[in-house]
């Protein structure tokens, strides 16, 4: 989990390209000027996703050429929530924003925690297999 997701690519001399900006942001939602802006965007919900994208990522793994599609889904969280909390992960609450990633046949059950307690249903997000290629 993540607020902003950037990439950059390493050069053969060591040195890193400018990071390219993949994902984060409010959307248009400005909590500083509208302190409301959150709860409405919610509608009753803990945790609620905006937006979802993929991008191909050089991981080193999967197929031979090191790349994996990484499916990225940008979560609004509640202002009551201390934590957001999956599987394997318990993260505390810096943003409304959040942003999940997984990589192709992962699934997560992501909550809104607050003190450890759940604040509505988990939302369960998957990633696809990634296709075959030809």
């Amino acid at each position: 989990m993540a607020e902003e997701l950037y990439c950059a690519q390493r050069a053969e001399d060591g040195t890193w390209d400018r990071p390219e900006h993949l994902n984060g942001g409010l959307l248009g939602l400005d909590p500083g000027n509208d302190p409301t802006a959150v709860t409405t965007a919610l509608a009753g919900e803990p945790i609620r996703v905006l937006s979802a994208s993929e991008t191909l990522l050089h991981t080193g793994r999967g197929e031979e050429d090191g790349y994996e599609t990484a499916h990225i889904w940008q979560l609004l969280i509640t202002p009551e929530a201390d934590a957001l909390t999956t599987e394997s992960t318990h993260r505390k609450v810096t943003s409304p924003l959040s942003l999940l990633i997984l990589f192709p046949g992962e699934t997560a059950h992501v909550s809104a925690t607050r003190d450890a307690r759940p604040l509505g249903a988990p939302l369960t997000l998957s990633a696809p297999t990634q296709p075959e290629v030809g």
